[in-house]
Order: structure tokens, then C-alpha cells, then sequence
């Protein structure tokens, strides 16, 4: 049994997926358009004490990630293309950084495109979780849809294949710059692990 619990009645969450906390314990939840920001005691029905927003009209309902740092520097993850977009859709993720304390509408400080994978350039590149380490270096979660099942059809694809890696880059890195580090593996082909991602 949970000790505490924040239900989607009235605390406006949509599509929750990705979860951090501060250095207060502030919780900060990826929600699809935007990011919910709750106390470290929230509990029950109530509204966010701030809802972050940005103009993100070209990436639909598009966070699946979200990251604190140690200077209250918050960090989003774009999905490329939202889910069930009509093929083809090759657009690559983009890393949004704000300011601490930042609230409603809201401009970002830094953007850091993720590039397309280079074995799949036509690819749908999306990064995923994300984290920061204590000395500002981000790592993102990259997801390469390489494959899609089209369904009776229709012109909608599920992932059938994903190239999987974890990409590294170092402070202040900004723009579509190369990862400092890229990490891929071979264990999982078929469909890879969606939205986590942790630095120990």
C-alpha cells in the first residue's frame, strides 16, 4: 500500500511517464504537454503547485522524460512523433532545459537536438528516460524505431524492430552537437525499455 498517493482526479494529469525529484523532494512528472511540479508532502486530490508549459506545437503531446539537476535546472524529453502518427515520420527527439523555478509559460534556457541514428537516417529517433549525473553531464535513453507492423493498412505503425543506445553529453553542450558518448548493447532487439533510466 502506498503511503501517499496523487490521483489523476483533480490534479490534471494526462499521460504521466516520466517521474524526478529535487533536492526538497519536489516531485517532477512528465505529462504529456507539460510538466506538473508537486510538494515533497503532496497527497490526494489537489492541483500541482506548478505547471510548466513551452510553445511545443511541433511535437504534439510529446514529454516522456524528466530530470532535475543539482542546481534545480529542469530537463525534458520530447517524443519525436506522438504515438500513432501516420508514416512516415522522421522527426528526432529535442532535450528542453528550463530554469529552476520555472513556471506556466515558459522559455527554454538551453535545446539540445537529439541527431538521427546514422545506420537509420529515416528513421523516428526518440530519447526517452533521462538523468543527470552530480557533474551536469545528461544521459538520455535513444529509441531508433528501425521497423513498423502497418496494421490492415491503415497507414499507422506499431514498432516491430528499435535500435537501442544511451547517449551522453556533457555540460553545456547545446544544438544538434554530436553525444559525447553513445552506449549501445545487443541484448534486446525486439522492443527495448521505455521511459527509465537512472544514474547510481
Amino acid at each position: 500500500t502506498p503511503i501517499r498517493q496523487i490521483p489523476a482526479t483533480s490534479t490534471t494529469l494526462d499521460y504521466p511517464f516520466g517521474i524526478a525529484v529535487d533536492s526538497g523532494q519536489n516531485i517532477y512528472i512528465a505529462n504529456a504537454a507539460n510538466i506538473l511540479v508537486f510538494s515533497s508532502t503532496a497527497n490526494g486530490n489537489l492541483a500541482p503547485a506548478r505547471t510548466i508549459t513551452w510553445s511545443n506545437s511541433q511535437f504534439g503531446l510529446a514529454l516522456y522524460g524528466v530530470a532535475v539537476d543539482t542546481d534545480g535546472d529542469i530537463f525534458a524529453a520530447t517524443y519525436g512523433c506522438p504515438p500513432l502518427t501516420a508514416i512516415p515520420c522522421t522527426s528526432s527527439s529535442q532535450i528542453l532545459q528550463f530554469a529552476p523555478d520555472s513556471n506556466g509559460a515558459a522559455t527554454p534556457t538551453n535545446v539540445l537536438t537529439i541527431l538521427p541514428n546514422a545506420n537509420f537516417p529515416n528513421s523516428n529517433t526518440t530519447a526517452q528516460g533521462i538523468a543527470v549525473d552530480g557533474a551536469g553531464n545528461l544521459y538520455t535513453q535513444v529509441t531508433t524505431i528501425t521497423n513498423l507492423i502497418l496494421p490492415g493498412g491503415s497507414g499507422l505503425g506499431v514498432p516491430e524492430a528499435e535500435a537501442l543506445s544511451v547517449e551522453v553529453f556533457t555540460l553545456g553542450q547545446t544544438g544538434s552537437s554530436a553525444p559525447a558518448q553513445t552506449i549501445t548493447w545487443t541484448a534486446l532487439t525486439e522492443s527495448g525499455p521505455w521511459g527509465g533510466l537512472a544514474i547510481h
